[in-house]
């Protein structure tokens, strides 16, 4: 929805959305996936329809590093593998020249957590850095010590390079306003006219069956 409000103001020239880099052995993981109450079979397929530029608007245009399993690695290196960042770099290049984008005069608009973002920022060095902390991953369930020591690190480090910041509740505003001091408070919102999704009849009874909050 941002990418799209954006993309609407007659100021901004294109909006460029690209997911996180992802590898074909987890795509076809989600959609292997025999369960009804998750969106994963839906992140399959809206993947490569934007890989393969159905969703594209004039001003809007998408798209997603997708990867063989086993080449890259993030941060800790890991034998017969390369660092994700080189391939990636060189990908993203390749996207900016195809849509006429020159990263100096850009805004980058980050989604933490996203372990390549403070390595992209000082690669291309865009105009203006934004970062929109819709979760704080150290409170999902099951994070390892070691993990939220890392997710601390990313945001802290992240953060420090904003120009500006949203956090979307005041509980994720309370534990990001720690690392940079211009963090804005935007609540969650939605779409007034929504896409209707038809539902399989499995899932509407999974849905009414559901005893959890």
């Amino acid at each position: 929805m941002v990418a799209k409000m954006l993309s609407e103001r007659p100021d901004v020239r294109k909006v460029l959305l690209i997911d996180a880099p992802i590898s074909t052995f987890d795509l076809n993981n989600k959609v292997n996936l025999n369960k009804q109450l998750t969106q994963e079979r839906t992140v399959y397929i809206k993947t490569y329809e934007k890989k393969l530029g159905k969703l594209d608007t004039e001003k809007l245009v998408y798209d997603v590093f997708v990867y063989k399993p086993g080449a890259y690695y993030v941060d800790i290196p890991v034998a017969g593998r390369k660092p994700l960042i080189n391939d990636y770099g060189k990908f993203l290049n390749s996207i900016f020249d195809r849509e006429g984008i020159k990263s100096a005069e850009c805004t980058f608009w980050f989604y933490p957590k996203n372990y390549l973002a403070e390595e992209l920022i000082d690669y291309f060095e865009p105009k203006s850095v934004v970062v929109d902390v819709v979760d704080d991953h150290r409170a999902w369930p099951n994070v390892s010590e070691g993990e939220i020591a890392k997710l601390t690190e990313h945001y802290s480090s992240l953060l420090k390079k904003a120009h500006l910041a949203f956090a979307n509740c005041q509980s994720v505003y309370d534990s990001m306003s720690k690392y940079t001091n211009c963090l804005k408070l935007v609540p969650n919102g939605c779409d007034k006219n929504p896409e209707v999704i038809e539902y399989s009849a499995g899932f509407m009874t999974d849905i009414r069956g559901h005893n959890g909050p």
